[in-house]
């Protein structure tokens, strides 16, 4: 992985599946990846409520749901739609070219 203004490169967008969450690790957290409304998005992948893997949640309409007990998170913001205080953090992503960088936020979103 290069670094790059906070800016970690995770792999170019071939390796990651477009169509279901993707988990990757950066500095020891767990994120999860989507292709989402024609852009990649970046959050954390664990949920706040029991700790299922949001990585492996679905997406519509702006949001991701947890598989466990269907939490919606906002992939925007990062608000849980259940509980105001159990949000998750939102991770800034950008793409140079075909390569996906993600800069992790240093704490989760409160």
């Amino acid at each position: 992985m290069s670094e790059d203004a906070g800016f970690l490169t995770v792999g170019r967008e071939v390796d990651f599946d477009s169509l279901h969450g993707n988990r990757i690790v950066l500095q020891g957290r767990e994120i999860a990846l989507f292709f989402h409304e024609g852009k990649w998005v970046a959050v954390d992948s664990v949920c706040p409520h029991r700790g299922g893997p949001l990585s492996a949640g679905w997406c519509e309409q702006g949001t991701v749901a947890c598989p466990l007990h269907g939490w919606k998170f906002s992939l925007t913001t990062g608000q849980c739609l259940e509980r105001d205080d159990k949000n998750i953090s939102v991770h800034a992503v950008r793409l140079l070219g075909d390569t996906i960088q993600v800069r992790v936020n240093v704490l989760p979103k409160q």
